[in-house]
């Protein structure tokens, strides 16, 4: 199952995009950050 969720990060008065998807499957649980 894919999920897609959009967001926003601060630092200091600048505001930027954030997008996190997330793959659920069976199998080994794991983690993975790219980008």
């Amino acid at each position: 199952m894919l999920a897609k969720v959009f967001s926003s990060g601060v630092q200091g008065i600048d505001a930027y995009p954030v997008e996190v998807e997330v793959d659920l499957a069976r199998g080994l649980p794991k983690f993975n950050i790219v980008g």
